[in-house]
């Protein structure tokens, strides 16, 4: 798996009180708007939430990678997800 090329978690969902217009922040020590516009309350939890996702399951899936016993539709799934995730196919 590549080295992830996003910008790094964690993410947080902000809404601008004047506008109720909802947005992603990074943090760190130089901030910046990740995702500047944001559909609903709920999407902006997702997007902020997927470093932490991603990062979850790319452990969960290295443990079980671990287990030569263990195979199946769960674990393609992480795989395709992650894939996804990094712009790796």
């Amino acid at each position: 798996m590549s080295a992830a090329t996003h910008t790094p978690g964690p993410w947080s969902a902000q809404t601008m009180e004047q506008t109720d217009r909802r947005y992603i922040m990074s943090a760190g020590p130089r901030p910046h708007h990740v995702a500047r516009r944001v559909h609903s309350a709920a999407d902006a939890r997702l997007i902020a939430a997927a470093p932490c996702l991603l990062a979850a399951v790319s452990g969960f899936l290295a443990a079980f990678d671990r287990d030569e016993n263990f195979f199946g539709p769960e674990c393609d799934a992480a795989r395709a997800a992650i894939a996804k995730a990094t712009g790796t196919t």
